[in-house]
Order: structure tokens, then C-alpha cells, then sequence
């Protein structure tokens, strides 16, 4: 028997998503679920071996509100070295095509959440809301049948990034930067414009 075999769910690790927190404390906790890098569905044969390996498993990921996983990525990027420039204004960023940077890293941090799952994203079940991070765990424990489980009483999940910049950052044609570029997410995820 697979240790795949044991596992009754699999966490598909997306970027800017509070992915570490979701790691931290569901995943170390409960061993029955497996977790996978998003970072492997940017090349095809990681789509095959894990479609093969889990697809009698339960597939879910974390996904956010596309203004602030932007906001976010932009301000992640600013301390990384050679992302791009610094400098760069909150809209300069946003004209960057991160599709097409060879760095998975890089390219996983920027890109809309849709496109690096993008041949995977019919096998997940359930989406993970940043936004509604203590109900979405227990009703992702509900589906998949943790009753071992008890979330901290209150799931606190900080940006690390000052939230009074919001309004300065996401001015009109800001929105409609970060709207063209993660329209796919707004869409398949159910968010607003």
C-alpha cells in the first residue's frame, strides 16, 4: 500500500493564499491530508503524475480576493531581489507579464492563481477563502471527515504588508489593471469586480 493510499485529501499549495498558515495548522496536524506545490503545475508531467497518484482524492486549495493577493504579491516583491524594480509603482507592476517569466518561483507569486493550475483546476473540489478562513477550514473538514480536528477558536491571519495603503494602492485604473490581469480568478473563484 501507497502512503498516496492513506491520504483522503490533497492541498494544493497556491502563493500569497495563506498557504503557510493552512500548512502550519491543518496540515502538520492531520497526516491524512497530502500536499503538493503549485509550483509543479507549471510543467506537464507533474499534471500527469499527480492526477495518476491522487485521483481517487479529494483535491482543494486556498485561493484569494485577487485586489488584495495583488496588493499583496506587489509588496512581497519589493523585498525579493531581482523580481523587478522596486521602484516600480503598484501599477507599473501590474503591466509586468509574469505568464511568461522563466522562474516558477517568481512566476507562481505573480501570476493569476488560474493560470498555473490552469490544467488542474477541474480536479479541485473545494476552494479555501483567505476571507472567510475559519468557516472555510471547518467546512473542508466537514466534507472531508476531520472530526479530529479543532481550528483555534480564532484564526488570525495577518498581511504583512500595512492594510491602510489599500486605498492608495488600488486607485480606479489600478483596479482595472489587477481586474485585466486576474480576470480568470475572479471568475473561476466567484469574486466581485
Amino acid at each position: 500500500m501507497n502512503e498516496e493510499d492513506d491520504k483522503n485529501a490533497l492541498y494544493i499549495r497556491t502563493t500569497k493564499t495563506a498557504s503557510s498558515y493552512l500548512v502550519e495548522t491543518l496540515l502538520d496536524k492531520n497526516r491524512n491530508i497530502a500536499l503538493t506545490d503549485c509550483r509543479k503545475y507549471l510543467t506537464g508531467p507533474e499534471n500527469k503524475k499527480t492526477l495518476n497518484t491522487y485521483k481517487n482524492t479529494f483535491w482543494f486549495t486556498s485561493v484569494r480576493n485577487p485586489y488584495l493577493r495583488a496588493i499583496s504579491c506587489y509588496k512581497y516583491g519589493q523585498t525579493r531581489k531581482n523580481w523587478f524594480d522596486p521602484k516600480l509603482t503598484f501599477e507599473e507592476y501590474l503591466e509586468i507579464d509574469f505568464t511568461t517569466v522563466r522562474d516558477d518561483y517568481v512566476a507562481t507569486h505573480n501570476a493569476p492563481i488560474s493560470f498555473y493550475l490552469r490544467t488542474v483546476l477541474k480536479e479541485i473540489k473545494y476552494f479555501i477563502r483567505v476571507e472567510d478562513l475559519h468557516n472555510s477550514i471547518q467546512q473542508l473538514c466537514k466534507i472531508i471527515g476531520i472530526s479530529n480536528f479543532t481550528p483555534p477558536s480564532k484564526i488570525v491571519y495577518e498581511t504583512k504588508y500595512d492594510k491602510t495603503e489599500i486605498p492608495s494602492l488600488l486607485t480606479k485604473d489600478a483596479k482595472e489593471l489587477v481586474y485585466k490581469r486576474y480576470e480568470e480568478d475572479f471568475d473561476n473563484f466567484k469574486y466581485l469586480k
